[in-house]
């Protein structure tokens, strides 16, 4: 997204809608933004390089987590 990056998209959403849930993917250091922004909501970040059997499972992990 040439604006802004998916971590300032999901933070926007939020605000607007507090219970859509979200998975943040990063490949940067610990430091970045999606660690910064996950931190809120622990267990939403998954690392890369990941599996895709990773992404399925923290997508079904995410969605059956009550909000």
């Amino acid at each position: 997204m040439p604006r802004m990056g998916g971590w300032e998209l999901a933070e926007r959403l939020l605000s607007l809608r507090p219970e859509v849930k979200v998975l943040y993917l990063s490949g940067y250091s610990e430091y970045s933004a999606a660690h910064r922004a996950a931190k809120y909501r622990p267990g939403t970040l998954l690392e890369k390089p990941f599996l895709m059997n990773m992404l399925a499972q923290k997508v079904r992990e995410i969605l059956e987590k009550p909000n």
